[in-house]
């Protein structure tokens, strides 16, 4: 299920920041006289200042939505902790 999670949150924060950097790359394109190596150096600057802030963001969200809990495995409810001593 985990697997499934990341899967999911890949394709939110990867879509989320190739459609902030295609407003960019249109933006500077059809607007203004910008030379290519501004629009296209632009356009990867974009993609990855959006990975760097949107996945922090997504994934506990989908995690917590599709997949397990961070550390839910690692957790030993109460009663069954005092019957295993």
């Amino acid at each position: 299920m985990e697997r499934k999670a990341a899967s999911i949150a890949l394709l939110v924060y990867g879509g989320i920041s190739a459609s902030a950097a295609g407003l960019f790359l249109a933006v500077t394109t059809f607007t203004g006289d910008y030379p290519p190596v501004a629009r296209f150096g632009g356009t990867v600057w974009i993609f990855i200042l959006s990975l760097i802030v949107t996945m922090p963001l997504v994934i506990p969200r989908v995690r917590d939505r599709y997949g397990s809990p961070r550390g839910a495995e690692a957790r030993v409810p109460v009663e069954d902790a005092h019957h295993s001593r």
